[in-house]
């Protein structure tokens, strides 16, 4: 469906499995309101509510916080969203079994394609450094060691 009258260029929004991804959103207690604001809220100042974080990594994704920085905004290959979609009843059962899975939350999955461009599919996910608590130290961990080296610091 076509959005609603904005000041910005056309564009059609496609939401993948908005039901299985409302229950997570309801099991990690995420007010759809509050979630919503985060994620679409323009700033008193006409900017954009969402930042990006740095460059991209290696894999070419783009990553951008909620203003609050609650949210993580994930940009994702069509492959990638292939196989979110592919293991999301696995991913909905396990968590809907397991309250303190450590597996990362995801909140959302969708795609923006407008008129004039390329279409552009993202996952939403926690933000797991927007706490209260002190972080003694942080990781990046990856999947592989191809083509990668750890820096001595």
């Amino acid at each position: 469906t076509h959005t609603p009258s904005h000041n910005s260029s056309p564009f059609k929004f496609k939401d993948y499995s908005p039901n299985v991804f409302l229950k997570l959103r309801e099991k990690f207690e995420i007010d759809d309101v509050d979630y919503l604001v985060s994620l679409t809220n323009t700033l008193p100042d006409g900017t954009n509510a969402l930042r990006i974080m740095g460059t991209p990594g290696k894999s070419g994704s783009l990553f951008f916080f909620s203003h609050d920085m609650r949210f993580i905004v994930k940009t994702l290959p069509k492959r990638e969203v292939a196989l979110l979609r592919q293991i999301l009843p696995a991913y909905y059962k396990h968590v809907m079994e397991n309250e303190n899975t450590l597996l990362p939350r995801v909140y959302g999955l969708h795609r923006l394609k407008p008129d004039f461009g390329r279409k552009i599919r993202f996952v939403i996910m926690n933000n797991v450094f927007c706490t209260t608590r002190e972080i003694h130290d942080r990781f990046d961990i990856k999947g592989s060691t191809a083509g990668r080296a750890a820096s001595t610091h």
